[in-house]
């Protein structure tokens, strides 16, 4: 019987990064528990940082820092505030992307901003290759930031009135439409691919379960749906997508 030895290789994270720069972690079960606040009041901290956090910050830690707490959200705020913002940008077809880096508050997601930037992403991007682009240029955004607050300057701008707010998706967001263009839908699916979820079509006549977005295509072809073997051609407005169908049971 063959041996072999598996691949030593581990994708680093980021408690890896923190051991190797001997930066101190630590696991916290609950953010409001006394414990919390007693460690950030001991470590003296100047600003706290976070990235894509879901979760509100109790107003008492958030106090603790002298300069506050910092969160590198991927959107354009305020618009598409809320946990998932990458899920509803791709959802909606949206092409104004980017990231902003921005004070918390007591408010999820409506803190003063601290620096933005719009980030262009390619068609047919995974939803961790999107994830790695955007928290790319929100290091970036939040380098610039620290050396700022570095520097004895805060910057810090309200958001303007208005913007959106999402919460996570259920299954009934998985739902797409053929009145959507075809792009907008084979991004949408490309980039949500890893929630393991079908994507319900309805068509006049049936509803078709999509699972797999293979391509898209420009031309609007005159056929609503042609079929090749389990995958489909379907006509959106405008474009063509081609996508694979879930098996029947």
């Amino acid at each position: 019987m063959g041996i072999s030895l598996a691949p030593s290789y581990v994708q680093p994270t980021a408690l890896h990064t923190a051991w190797a720069q001997g930066v101190p972690a630590f696991a916290v079960r609950r953010l409001g528990a006394p414990a919390v606040g007693d460690l950030l009041r001991a470590m003296t901290v100047d600003v706290a940082c976070a990235a894509c956090f879901p979760y509100r910050v109790p107003v008492t830690l958030l106090q603790i820092p002298r300069l506050g707490f910092l969160n590198v959200h991927p959107s354009l705020l305020p618009n598409y505030r809320g946990p998932v913002p990458l899920f509803w940008q791709l959802r909606a077809g949206e092409p104004n992307m980017g990231v902003t880096v921005h004070w918390m508050d007591a408010d999820l997601d409506k803190g003063d901003i601290a620096a933005q930037q719009s980030v262009t992403l390619s068609d047919g991007l995974s939803g961790p290759e999107a994830d790695k682009l955007l928290a790319a240029e929100g290091a970036l955004q939040l380098a610039h930031v620290l050396g700022e607050l570095a520097g004895g300057r805060t910057p810090r701008r309200a958001q303007r009135p208005g913007g959106s707010y999402h919460s996570w998706p259920g299954v009934e967001d998985f739902t797409v439409d053929a009145g959507w263009p075809a792009r907008r839908i084979f991004n949408f699916m490309r980039g949500t691919a890893t929630w393991a979820q079908p994507y319900r079509l309805a068509l006049p006549d049936r509803t078709l379960w999509l699972i797999e977005a293979v391509a898209w295509h420009a031309e609007t072809p005159a056929t609503e749906v042609v079929m090749h073997g389990n995958t489909a051609h379907i006509r959106c407005a405008p474009g063509t997508l081609v996508a694979r169908l879930q098996e029947s049971a």
